[in-house]
């Protein structure tokens, strides 16, 4: 069992930083604390697991400058969802050829915004994105997002997006009879796949369709593995090495020319953030322990919803023995209710505060203001003190 992240060395920072920060100003609202260092350490290990692949950054995981300007310093090329998120990338000096545009869904002006930035990749997933790409990106290289069995994730993802095997043959009908370029293919096992093998099956799954294209006069040479890596919530994860050394006797057969690419986003920058927030009120109604916090699904901890349940230290500190509760934010919208039953201190009271690891990914860009509740303050851990950001 790996140990709460609370008492790892690597967490010191980002702990020391939240205590001091704490300690020189008065609580005033939810804090995200965020440590670039442990996203270098991320990155650095999924290179060593994965030597054979390139690293493209889900832009969309964490969006912050700070984890940006940290991933460009170690060579990181980028996967964007937006235009936006375009921009972040090129206001930083990122090469808009070491981008993808992995969003199978994009607006005609999205398209033609990314390519008149340079943007040369694109990824598909029907007839429909493939002639809308080639009409407003005409020289441009599409790769086609493919169906995979996501049963292994704790989170699939394939019911959105994918083209079936079956119908690939249509679309490649389609791309010669319009001259485009399909130069790959792209898949996406499900978030916090736990089980390397689905990576195993998911490349079984795509590499007829690589053979087809070449039958049929393509020229394909990229190989888009997506994500899913996992990080340490409730439920164990392996680490990056063991998955690293499931994946690498598969990779090591592919041939010299097949690019292949993987695009980490809640591994990369999940485990940087530690998000801190106050207990407002501790009711009991019905037989049953309510815990407001004054921060909810408007403020950053959407995914606790989604059962993403975080690391949790009570006051900086070892949580002590905890049972179940009902686990709701401040705003007035009844369906702000994070969790049903969530593990909470037994000895939880009004002005404790609940310190929730492992919260670098979809919070801070996930935030609203409704209800006129503040945006949490953003800290960002400096090895020599700590730097507000926001």
């Amino acid at each position: 069992m790996t140990a709460h992240p609370g008492s790892q060395a690597a967490y010191q920072l980002l702990k020391h930083t939240a205590r001091q920060t704490l300690a020189s100003t008065p609580y005033t609202g939810p804090l995200w604390l965020l440590d670039p260092a442990l996203v270098r350490q991320q990155y650095l290990a999924l290179q060593q697991a994965l030597p054979r692949a390139r690293i493209h950054y889900a832009v969309k995981a964490n969006p912050h400058p700070a984890i940006l300007h940290t991933l460009l310093a170690l060579g990181s090329d980028f996967e964007i969802a937006s235009e936006q998120e375009l921009d972040s990338l090129l206001e930083l000096g990122v090469d808009a050829a070491r981008i993808l545009y992995s969003n199978p869904i994009k607006a005609r002006r999205a398209i033609r915004y990314a390519y008149q930035h340079g943007v040369r990749w694109f990824a598909s997933d029907s007839v429909e994105e493939t002639l809308k790409i080639a009409a407003e990106a005409p020289d441009a290289t599409q790769y086609l997002r493919l169906e995979v069995d996501n049963n292994s994730s704790d989170y699939p993802l394939g019911t959105k997006f994918g083209l079936a095997i079956a119908e690939v043959p249509a679309l490649l009908a389609q791309a010669q009879l319009h001259g485009v370029d399909i130069g790959g293919v792209h898949f996406h096992v499900g978030s916090q796949c736990r089980d390397p093998a689905a990576w195993l099956r998911a490349i079984d799954t795509v590499w007829p369709v690589m053979t087809l294209l070449r039958e049929q006069g393509f020229r394909p040479r990229l190989l888009n593995l997506g994500g899913g890596f996992p990080i340490t919530y409730d439920k164990q994860a392996p680490d990056i090495a063991s998955i690293g050394a499931a994946l690498m006797p598969r990779l090591a057969q592919l041939p010299a020319d097949c690019e292949v690419v993987v695009e980490p986003g809640r591994y990369m920058s999940g485990p940087a953030g530690l998000f801190i927030c106050e207990v407002i009120n501790v009711q009991h109604k019905h037989g049953k322990r309510w815990v407001y916090a004054d921060a909810g699904m408007f403020s950053g901890l959407y995914e606790l919803m989604d059962g993403f349940h975080y690391p949790l230290e009570l006051n900086g500190g070892a949580a002590g023995p905890s049972g179940q509760a009902i686990l709701a934010g401040p705003t007035c919208d009844s369906c702000d209710v994070l969790s049903e039953a969530m593990p909470l201190p037994d000895t939880l009271q009004e002005g404790d505060l609940l310190w929730f690891y492992h919260s670098g990914v979809y919070t801070q860009n996930l935030v609203t203001t409704f209800n006129g509740m503040p945006a949490p303050r953003v800290v960002v851990c400096q090895p020599g003190g700590a730097t507000a950001a926001s």
